[in-house]
């Protein structure tokens, strides 16, 4: 029977060769198109996670409303309001960080946490300046928390231990304020108080807003500056899966009033463009595995026509409905098979290629999943299986008698 529909493919082999090609290049268009895809989406993850931790708390602002004011004027009269208050209920400082630092030592799903204390600050050298983030660090916990220590191209995250007034400076920041390392750059708080600093590193995230609106300091350096001794703004903690932070996130915010968000709760955005991508992608593959299919069963249904007198011969010879029927599920299994084989190498290699393209600081992110390619796989046999189907069965259901009346 194998030997059969080798000949069977090989007896047209113009049909069976653009079958082949059509299976794949459907196969190795999902494999590209999804590493691709994930790959992008796991950096843009990667880099939300990563650099901002797994889950912030910080004091809650809460909108005055006149539900929240009851009671507390008046306390069990009913109070009628001419015009009903306003405003935001806030802290610009965490009131219990020596609190949340002793619980989170002995919370298992936490790997590490870092203090930080962060602020809008305006940077100055010369006659350029630009408002900023000055956002304090601890040098020993931070790079147990994110990334940012890895951006820095110039010095290193403990440099900022070594001294009071000593910053690393976006190189986008720098270059606009036309400053170098070593070189003193000037801070103004709120308070209008100006604060020379000493640049000591350089960084480079690839984002160049970030990379023009951040500079980190030591937690002692910035509360120097925004004259606010021992204050923090916000404790970034990091939990064994970044996957389950909302259900981390939920579990710390029982039993206090501090603001607990895990990453993905504060970048719904960012999941909602995922799920719109991943959408998309559904869409184009539906659309590869049909193209794909109509391919296959169109050479087999034309197939089917051009050998009917071998068929009838096979009929006339032994060969049963269910013979015939697996003689052609037979040829489009082999063709997908081998299809998707070459589909994988051609994923795989493209997938190798587009790796090694240079995007503006950083190269392309391709993801190696292995059931990506299981799934590319899969999807063009099983699809060309169902194609082969009905032209099988007709194939199966041709009378031996009325093919030969057909064909004299």
């Amino acid at each position: 029977m194998f030997e059969l529909a080798i000949k069977y493919i090989l007896s047209r082999k113009v049909q069976s060769l653009l079958m082949l090609i059509g299976v794949a290049l459907g196969c190795g268009g999902y494999i590209i198109f999804t590493s691709v895809q994930l790959g992008f989406q796991t950096f843009m993850k990667e880099r939300l996670i990563e650099n901002n931790g797994h889950i912030t708390i910080e004091s809650r602002e809460e909108d005055i409303t006149r539900e929240s004011m009851e009671g507390v004027f008046f306390k069990g009269s009913t109070v009628y309001w001419i015009s009903g208050p306003s405003g935001r209920r806030s802290n610009e400082y965490l009131q219990s960080a020596w609190h949340w630092q002793k619980r989170l030592a002995d919370i298992p799903f936490v790997v590490a946490s870092t203090k930080r204390i962060e602020a809008q600050v305006t940077c100055a050298r010369g006659a350029f300046y630009r408002s900023v983030t000055l956002r304090g660090v601890d040098p020993f916990y931070e790079p147990k928390v994110t990334n940012i220590a890895e951006d820095i191209v110039v010095g290193n995250m403990n440099m900022l231990n070594s001294g009071n007034n000593l910053v690393i400076v976006g190189v986008e920041l720098l270059n606009f304020l036309g400053g170098k390392l070593n070189d003193t750059i000037t801070v103004v708080n709120s308070n209008g108080n100006v604060y020379p600093v000493k640049v000591v590193g350089i960084y480079s995230s690839g984002d160049r807003r970030n990379d023009r609106t951040l500079i980190l300091a030591s937690n002692t350096t910035v509360q120097n500056i925004l004259e606010s001794p021992g204050r923090i703004t916000k404790i970034v903690v990091k939990t064994v899966d970044a996957d389950r932070a909302s259900t981390f996130a939920r579990e710390l915010s029982q039993g206090t009033y501090d603001k607990v968000e895990s990453w993905d709760e504060a970048n719904i955005n960012f999941l909602s463009m995922t799920q719109q991508q991943s959408f998309i992608r559904n869409i184009t593959i539906f659309t590869f595995i049909l193209v794909v299919s109509f391919g296959i069963y169109n050479v087999l249904n034309m197939l089917v026509h051009q050998k009917q007198r071998e068929i009838a011969i096979l009929r006339s010879i032994g060969y049963t409905r269910n013979d015939t029927v697996v003689l052609f599920l037979l040829q489009g299994a082999i063709l997908s098979v081998v299809g998707g084989i070459i589909g994988i190498l051609i994923g795989y290699g493209a997938c190798s290629y587009i790796e090694t393209i240079k995007m503006p600081g950083r190269p392309m992110r391709v993801a190696w999943d292995v059931f990506i390619y299981l799934w590319g796989f899969m999807l063009v046999v099983i699809s060309a299986l169902f194609a082969s189907f009905l032209p099988a069965k007709t194939a199966g259901s041709l009378s031996p008698i009325e093919i030969i009346r057909r064909t004299e």
